[in-house]
């Protein structure tokens, strides 16, 4: 095997998935994600984004999946700096309706994402990725 695809192998198996139920609970986490929203907010208007306001259970969700990807992303980072977050944007996956699911992980989650990736945002960068891969070893198992 060789030695790229073994690190590559390593480093995926360390990294995790997102965690759609992470909420800011103090105060100073709830302001930060407050203000995090209102850029957001700010660039789809600046460049047109939108052609008219999110309707008062969309807005909800929206600020809900912010939050979930900011408080994920600062927990990934103050535990394992140095893990990446596995998120799938499959319509497939994100579009099933289940009341176990957190409201975060719906069809908007990978606009949200691709809004908070923009090059004049860059709260976050994406990293598309493959299907995990599956590597015999030497008993070809």
């Amino acid at each position: 095997m060789d030695k790229d695809l073994e690190t590559e192998a390593a480093q995926a198996a360390s990294d995790r998935f997102f965690d759609a139920f992470r909420d800011a609970s103090t105060s100073q986490a709830k302001a930060v994600v407050s203000d995090i929203v209102q850029q957001l907010q700010g660039y789809e208007q600046y460049y047109e984004l939108r052609k008219r306001d999110r309707k008062l259970k969309d807005q909800k969700i929206f600020e809900e999946t912010v939050t979930a990807v900011c408080c994920d992303l600062v927990h990934a980072h103050l535990t394992h700096p140095d893990i990446h977050i596995s998120i799938s944007l499959s319509n497939q996956k994100l579009g099933r309706k289940s009341r176990y699911r957190s409201p975060a992980e719906g069809k908007t989650l990978p606009y949200i994402i691709k809004l908070m990736a923009a090059e004049e945002m860059a709260f976050l960068e994406i990293e598309k990725g493959l299907k995990p891969l599956y590597f015999e070893d030497e008993a070809g198992w």
